[in-house]
């Protein structure tokens, strides 16, 4: 069996010990960044990061929105409640002063 020697894409002369999981890019010890549990080249490492905080930011965005209209709702309902018993007031002072 022969074994064939894979070289570092940006340093010709040193070994590569892992590749990018994005673009397949050859990497030695100093070129592979370790993120997210996987090997990345430098830009694709970036890159990822970069989607990752979106994804991150995406996410807070959406809670708050969900907590804003969670809190809308209570106030709706809160509105609602005190019409209804208005209403309700108002219905049996009407009814007493027909009887």
């Amino acid at each position: 069996m022969i074994f064939e020697t894979i070289y570092c894409e940006s340093h010709g002369n040193r070994i590569s010990s892992a590749a990018c999981f994005d673009c397949g890019k050859r990497l030695c010890v100093e070129c592979a960044k370790r993120s997210f549990g996987r090997n990345y080249c430098g830009s694709c490492e970036h890159a990822e990061r970069s989607k990752q905080r979106r994804r991150y930011s995406d996410k807070l965005v959406f809670i708050a929105e969900g907590r804003e209209l969670r809190e809308k709702g209570a106030l709706l309902l809160r509105y609602a409640a005190l019409i209804a018993l208005s209403l309700a007031g108002a219905a049996a002072a009407l009814l007493k002063a027909l009887h």
